[in-house]
């Protein structure tokens, strides 16, 4: 399938299950490599590194953003067992399609600076903090910054 539904946790540690296009081999979870992604991840297919790179595995996402289950903004939500290693303020506020940490780095940042990122989104929440984060989003994507 070309479809991938996992249990992430939201705002309040509400679960629900985001979408996604599917950029890794089936059953990649079992295979876990750690609390975030690495570059050259085995588990990502060929068709995956393209969809990754260019974050179209995301935008069945707006269907969770819809659903009112995240907004365009916010910290990254993870699945329950990742999120139980991390700060419980991170669900302080909505997950988001993007965050900070995503136009900084993503995943060549350590999972410290990660969490600050974090914690820094949830300081400095408001509309212009989240249209600047979208702009750099954007560049971001289309520059295909993002694998």
């Amino acid at each position: 399938t070309i479809f991938f539904k996992q249990g992430r946790l939201g705002k309040n540690g509400k679960e629900f299950a985001m979408y996604k296009f599917r950029s890794m081999v089936t059953n990649a979870e079992k295979s876990g490599t750690g609390l975030f992604n690495y570059q050259n991840d085995p588990r990502v297919t060929k068709i995956g590194v393209f969809l990754r790179k260019f974050s179209i595995d995301e935008l069945l996402q707006f269907f969770n953003i819809l659903k009112s289950d995240m907004s365009i903004i916010g910290p990254r939500p993870f699945i329950p067992e990742e999120q139980a290693e991390l700060p419980s303020d991170r669900l302080l506020v909505k997950p988001g399609l993007s965050c900070y940490w995503q136009i900084s780095g993503k995943n060549s940042l350590s999972k410290e600076e990660q969490i600050e990122l974090d914690r820094k989104y949830i300081r400095e929440c408001s509309i212009g903090t989240d249209t600047k984060i979208v702009f750099k989003t954007i560049v971001h994507v289309f520059l295909g910054k993002n694998g």
